[in-house]
């Protein structure tokens, strides 16, 4: 009689999700107003990204600073931090603070969007998504740009977590140094802002 042994399934290798590039009509528009600009500076608070700063340095005259804020947010003094991470040679004219508020304590974004608002000047733009469907991520995201209005995102894994309800008017509230300038709700469960400081 033969005997047959039944082979052991392959273990499973946790894959990183596939990145999926969607529109950024709110991106979109930004770039199209500081077309003109003669020098902008812009400060994104997302990890450094080798392809954003090829578009930067091709797309516009400008001085381009990176703070990785989620990743090195440590301990319970998000403000001194701030001070640290944040410390900003001249006023940004955009500032890129992607998923964040999506992430970030309630109080720890309101003192963000004080400190950004105390490095900035009238007339800054703060971009930035809120999740908007019932789960996201387990943790932010990276963002890279492609061509004038797309954005690919990248996550870490394709665990999620129950998502950390941002509606606008409590977004205002967690920043009243700023005003909406515009909204865009996206079919794929974010929602985008662009504030605007002062006025």
């Amino acid at each position: 009689m033969a005997w047959f042994r039944r082979k052991a399934p392959a273990p499973t290798v946790p894959t990183e999700p596939t990145p999926e590039i969607h529109p950024s009509p709110a991106l979109g528009l930004v770039f199209a107003e500081l077309e003109n600009a003669e020098r902008l500076s812009i400060l994104d608070l997302g990890p450094a990204m080798g392809e954003n700063l090829d578009y930067f340095s091709q797309r516009f005259p400008c001085r381009l600073q990176v703070a990785d804020l989620y990743r090195s947010l440590h301990g319970e003094d998000p403000v001194g931090q701030f001070r640290r991470l944040i410390d900003l040679q001249e006023p940004p004219d955009l500032v890129l603070a992607w998923d964040l508020p999506s992430y970030l304590p309630r109080e720890t974004t309101r003192s963000l969007f004080r400190h950004l608002a105390e490095q900035s000047a009238a007339g800054t733009r703060v971009f930035t998504m809120i999740a908007s469907h019932a789960q996201m991520p387990l943790e932010p995201g990276s963002f890279v740009l492609r061509g004038e209005a797309d954005l690919e995102y990248r996550y870490p894994s394709t665990k999620t977590r129950p998502t950390q309800r941002l509606p606008p008017a409590e977004l205002a509230n967690l920043a009243p140094q700023y005003r909406v300038d515009r909204s865009f709700l996206l079919r794929h469960g974010f929602q985008e802002y662009v504030l605007v400081q002062g006025g």
